[in-house]
């Protein structure tokens, strides 16, 4: 995006102005098609205003072109305002007109996300196209009677096409919690949430790391966007966990993570929670309410890899600045005000208010917590300008997904075929449920690469989710399943997104950085198997509890076998005796979690007497000792 053009007066009114619309319709009744159409067509000609259409180029001007990509996409999402009750009279069957208009809206949308996010999407959504073109050459299950182009451009059009649910739902609820995330850091919250972060891990080993990673949740649950959440928050924390003796790669590896789980933390989560509630069936608070838990395992696993690979780099307690001789309590007290709307929010949604209403007073609690801090009105309101504008470009990266997304949901749909795979993959699996979850995490790593969270959790969704149905898995676990499993769109290697934008920041090696981010990032694959097996998504807060504990010292043991260090460096028959514990742990079986738990801690009690009766310490990592200590084994 042409940061330029970015803050030229007119497109940031612009911006701002189409910001409010959408937080006032959280409490006005907008037909849906003024609240759909009016949000692909101003989205996506700012899209084209500031987006070059070179990707990697420098835009400094808008060009003709540009205008006249615009002035299609508002066209186009003119007509489909003014025409709406025509076209759903006619259950998407098209006139001759309407057929050239839903023609070129598929080559906007598709322009939309190829200036953004590349060639990936706007690719498969053309293989798509071309698997109902060519339906009856296609061999075995993948063979059907094919369509017309008139019925392939109508399901494009309407239907679950470019004015579909997706855009819906980017329009009644995604940006209105952009929004709220963009005022609030418009009022001071990433500065807040760090130095409390920073002021609760001081006295903790790796406390930079862990103030980085606690950090990076908090904020990536407000903002609810993983690379953006990595851009705000890395530039604050790489180099503070590099000056306590981190590599770069590592430090950049941990921030990927810690910034990507942001959208799995409620209460925000990002695009793809709220198309979890829809495809699911269940209310957006139901989705939060059962990822709470699952979250805490991720960022528990993720502290004890920083813990652990601190011992690697041989980063022990480092002393700290201002903010952590303040003191946690201090800090709080300093701070308490930036998560008071975040709490309300969350009050909100629990006391059964739907996710726009809940959205809009939140977003009104944060404008008058401005007001009561500035006590200016005019301080107030350019903050509130910038935080209103801000949140709008924030909000076009995920709207150039709408259409395109939208155009791959119809093209999967129309043939039936999540219905064919499913049941052709029930049959390759043997009817085997780990072997259907091992398939559906390896579509979601070759379907998911080089793509955003949110259309690689749609695309993987609309095949696989069906699949683990099959098995009896309930909606809702199988879709978080498949959400959790496309965030490694964001750091699998090759293409990896989160790892590129961290290395131009930590000046680390990108493909080192990819590969340490993808080895933090094994809660993501094994929570989900919990989320299967465990009672961790049972609703009942007893069991849900203790699965979450035996879930997260699973976790621990794993994260210290990973990372070769435990009290002491491990050598490799430790680490396979400690993955075994750790593997025992997490097993869904009491007497075979407890053993995995005694073996675990028997190998630190080991360890620590070993500890005390080389160094005379139980800590290889204290100052006093790790100067005059080799760690190595």
């Amino acid at each position: 995006m042409s940061e330029k053009l970015q803050q030229t007066p007119v497109l940031r009114t612009l911006a701002a102005l189409f910001a409010v619309m959408y937080v006032i319709s959280a409490v006005s009744i907008v037909p849906y098609q003024m609240l759909v159409g009016g949000f692909i067509g101003i989205t996506f000609a700012l899209i084209f205003m500031l987006y070059p259409a070179r990707r990697g180029k420098t835009k400094e001007r808008i060009t003709v072109f540009d205008v006249l990509w615009a002035l299609a996409a508002l066209g186009i999402a003119g007509y489909f305002i003014v025409q709406y009750d025509a076209i759903q009279m006619r259950t998407g069957f098209l006139t001759d007109l309407e057929t050239y208009i839903a023609s070129l809206a598929v080559l906007v949308s598709l322009e939309v996300a190829r200036r953004v996010l590349g060639w990936v999407l706007p690719t498969l959504a053309v293989l798509f196209l071309a698997y109902n073109f060519l339906g009856p050459q296609l061999p075995g299950f993948l063979s059907h009677p094919g369509f017309t182009y008139n019925r392939l451009m109508g399901a494009s059009f309407t239907g679950t096409g470019l004015f579909g649910l997706v855009a819906s739902v980017y329009a009644r609820y995604v940006v209105l919690f952009v929004v709220f995330g963009s005022l609030m850091q418009a009022m001071g919250v990433i500065n807040a949430i760090l130095d409390l972060a920073r002021a609760l891990t001081a006295k903790l080993r790796a406390g930079s790391a862990k103030a980085a990673i606690l950090a990076s949740a908090g904020v990536g649950s407000v903002v609810g966007q993983g690379v953006a959440n990595i851009a705000i928050t890395a530039p604050m924390t790489v180099p503070l966990m590099k000056k306590s003796g981190f590599s770069s790669e590592r430090a950049g590896g941990l921030e990927v993570v810690a910034s990507v789980g942001g959208q799995l933390l409620p209460p925000v989560m990002g695009a793809g929670a709220f198309l979890v509630a829809q495809f699911a069936g269940v209310s957006y608070a139901n989705v939060v309410t059962v990822a709470l838990a699952p979250a805490i395992l991720l960022y528990a696993g993720l502290l004890a890899s920083a813990h652990f690979e601190a011992g690697v780099e041989q980063v022990g307690y480092v002393e700290g600045g201002a903010v952590e001789a303040e003191g946690g309590w201090n800090v709080f007290k300093r701070t308490y005000w930036a998560f008071l709307p975040i709490l309300m929010l969350m009050g909100l949604l629990f006391a059964g208010m739907s996710p726009f209403r809940a959205a809009f007073w939140a977003i009104v609690s944060v404008a008058a917590l401005l007001f009561v801090r500035t006590r200016s009105p005019k301080e107030t309101a350019v903050k509130a300008f910038e935080g209103l504008s801000n949140g709008t470009f924030s909000m076009l990266g995920i709207a150039s997904t709408a259409g395109v997304i939208g155009l791959v949901i119809a093209m999967v749909n129309l043939p039936g075929l999540p219905i064919t795979f499913s049941q052709n993959a029930f049959g390759l699996v043997r009817g085997s449920l780990i072997g259907a979850y091992f398939m559906v995490v390896l579509i979601s790593l070759v379907m998911g690469m080089g793509m955003t969270v949110t259309a690689s959790y749609v695309v993987v969704a609309v095949l696989a989710a069906p699949l683990l149905g099959e098995f009896g898995v309930p909606v809702l676990v199988a879709h978080l399943v498949v959400f959790w499993l496309s965030q490694d769109s964001s750091v699998t290697p090759p293409f990896a997104l989160g790892s590129f934008v961290v290395a131009g920041i930590s000046k680390g090696d990108v493909w080192k950085t990819s590969w340490h981010a993808f080895k933090f990032a094994k809660p993501l694959y094994i929570v989900p198997l919990l989320m299967i097996y465990s009672p961790i998504m049972s609703g009942e807060p007893l069991r849900v509890l203790l699965a979450t504990v035996i879930g997260a010292i699973g976790l621990i043991f794993a994260a210290a076998a990973f990372a070769g260090f435990y009290k002491a460096p491990l050598n490799w028959p430790l680490r396979l005796l400690l993955a075994a514990a750790a593997t025992a742990t997490l097993w869904p079986e009491t007497v075979t979690s407890a053993a995995g738990i005694a073996a675990g801690l028997a190998l630190w009690g080991f360890q620590r007497w070993q500890n005390v009766r080389r160094v005379g310490h139980a800590d290889l990592l204290t100052p006093e000792v790790a100067g005059r200590t080799e760690l190595g084994t």
